[in-house]
């Protein structure tokens, strides 16, 4: 996939979402994906065992959560250094 080549280059966080019985893209897709961000985008993903569009529907709280977690980290990004382990 075009995705995994690329994403070394990302500087900026990369928050994946991805259900863990999607049947149109592979979970592996997400799981390479993270495993190739680098150390400046990781950030801990989402995976709920869900298909390929129903994330929001099944595990909407969580997704919101999840997100939400996401957005205040890159509001924060110029003042708190962030750490992996800090939102596992």
């Amino acid at each position: 996939m075009p995705s995994v080549t690329r994403i070394p280059s990302v500087t900026v966080p990369v928050c994946v979402v991805h259900g863990t019985a999607d049947t149109v893209v592979s979970v592996d897709n997400a799981e390479a994906i993270v495993a190739c961000c680098g150390s400046q985008a990781a950030y801990p993903p989402l995976y709920v065992p869900a298909g390929h569009n129903d994330i929001e529907a099944t595990y909407g709280p969580r997704f919101v959560s999840h997100i939400a977690r996401f957005l205040e980290y890159t509001a924060n990004i110029a003042t708190l250094p962030y750490h992996r382990d800090l939102y596992a």
